[in-house]
Parts: structure tokens; sequence; C-alpha cells
């Protein structure tokens, strides 16, 4: 989680970069760009020139909108990685140990790491993920709503002024379910992404033994 903490904070700007980016429409679907509303997505022609207008326009603290709601999100981690350990003892096929205890295997090579089956390893990826998006996706939409905000929170145009406001304001608005917009394509997008990253990990901690 620390390690998150520190990310978050460091790529921030990039998350608000590319969510502005994301939401707008380039020029060229544009009539008359004058005409639209501040509470409409903003239009860039690349990255470069988000970063340069959010500067020039709105200021250094915008980089650093929702900010707080991708603090919270690390704690998605700390669902993760408990559920996935817990998982994979209970998805273990009998008798097997993390580690080789066989007696009558090579004392060099006793206490190196055991893999769990593949297909038993995906499936505890794939449910320690989808408990761990759903116990903790609602900070991606507030984190989102609030980066898109042309100003930040500090506008006297924002819709949301702080987290608990936009999460009042989804509520009230949308319900519960505001809260889940996106779901089943955020899972589409990060389960197939963990389960890559999570066997390329215990692949390589099975060959190094460790």
């Amino acid at each position: 989680m620390t390690a998150g903490l520190t990310s978050a904070i460091v790529t921030n700007p990039i998350w608000v970069v590319k969510t502005r980016l994301m939401v707008s429409l380039p020029y060229r679907f544009l009539s008359d760009f004058k005409t639209q509303s501040i509470n409409t997505p903003l239009h860039y022609h690349s990255a470069l020139d988000c970063v340069v207008r959010i500067m020039k326009e709105e200021g250094p603290r915008t980089f650093y909108s929702g900010l707080l709601p991708s603090l919270i999100g690390v704690s998605h981690v700390a669902v993760q990685f408990p559920a996935l350990e817990y998982l994979k003892h209970v998805l273990a096929p009998p008798n097997w140990s993390p580690t080789d205890q066989d007696p009558h295997t090579d004392f060099e090579h006793r206490g190196k790491q055991v893999p769990l089956p593949t297909h038993r390893l995906i499936l505890a990826i794939i449910i320690s993920k989808a408990l761990a998006s759903g116990a903790t996706y609602p900070h991606e939409v507030l984190r989102t709503r609030l980066q898109n905000q042309h100003g930040g929170i500090a506008s006297p145009n924002a819709k949301y002024k702080g987290l608990l406001h936009a999460l009042r304001t989804v509520i009230k608005d949308e319900g519960a379910r505001g809260l889940y917009g996106g779901f089943g394509v955020n899972l589409i997008r990060t389960v197939p992404s963990s389960i890559v990253t999570i066997l390329g990990f215990e692949e390589v901690r099975s060959w190094l033994g460790d």
C-alpha cells in the first residue's frame, strides 16, 4: 500500500491528462468551440496541448484533481492480494504445499517454491480481482468525475466540490448504481492484465526458488 500511495501521488497528473483526452472530442468534430459550455468536455489537440492549457487556464493544482479517491483506491491491493493468497490455498490440490517438502528431494532443492497448477491459479486471480474491484470501484468513478472538471473543485462552476460532495451528488442524481458505471468494462480490462502480471510474477518467483 505504501508503494501504491507513492505511485498515486507521482502519477496523478498523468491520470488527469489521460481522463481529459479520453472524454474530449477532436476539434474537427466541433462547429464552434467557443459555444461549448464550460461543463462539457474540453477539447485538446494532443497530450502536450492538454498539459499546457491546464497549466495556463486552470493552474497546477488541477493536476491533482481526484487525488484523494486515488489514495483511497490503494486499498484495492489490500483486498486483492490477501484474497489471492487465501484462494490459492482453498483451490489447491490435496496435499499441495507452497514449498517443496518432499524428503526424497535433493537438499539443495528442498524448500523451493512449488507453483500452483496454472488453471487453479488463474481462477484464484479472477475471483480475487473481481472481489477487490467490486469493493473499491466507486473510487474510480469519483476520481474520473473530479478529474474531468474544468478548473478542479476550486472552480465556481464545478459540479463536484470535493470527494464527499461528489459521492452525495452521484448517489442523489443517479443512485448507488451510478457508482458502478462502466464496472463490467473495467473488469474486461483489468482481469486479463492481472492474470498476465501475476502469472508472470509467480513463474519468475518459482524459477528463482525464492
